[in-house]
């Protein structure tokens, strides 16, 4: 699958909308305001052949790079499409260390990649969901 970087023309498409809505799953107004105010400061990168079958959006940070977003195509899991999006973050990073901060949904996708995790602050989007921070040290390779 191609790995791509992802502009303006595909923060507008359905394709990366629906992406979206799976990495945050909240309302059209917020994903609304993730596309035109938070994707445009972040790089985002897109994989597929023929469409948007996955997509990350990180930024460097004091102390290492951040994923802010991830999402694979529901009917793409499990078929190393995230493990390759953090490999592109890893690639673009090789000396850094990559931070995430996940819940339950996703916290065995990051352990299974190598990341070491601890307890993070509760999101007040989700009080009731645990929160993780996970770091994968620099060198590291993705597992």
């Amino acid at each position: 699958m191609h790995i791509r970087e992802l502009g303006r023309a595909d923060f507008e498409s359905p394709e990366l909308w629906r992406l979206l809505w799976l990495a945050c799953e909240t309302s059209d107004a917020e994903l609304s305001h993730i596309r035109d105010d938070v994707l445009p400061q972040l790089t985002v990168v897109g994989i597929g052949d023929d469409g948007l079958a996955g997509f990350i959006a990180f930024h460097p940070v004091e102390g290492g790079v951040e994923i802010d977003y991830i999402a694979t195509e529901v009917a793409s899991q499990g078929r190393g499409i995230g493990r390759a999006l953090v490999g592109e973050v890893v690639r673009r990073y090789p000396a850094e260390p990559i931070i995430a901060e996940t819940d339950d949904d996703a916290i065995h996708f990051y352990r299974k990649l190598g990341f070491v995790d601890s307890p993070a602050a509760r999101d007040s989007r989700w009080p009731e969901r645990a929160r993780y921070r996970c770091l994968l040290a620099p060198g590291s390779a993705i597992e």
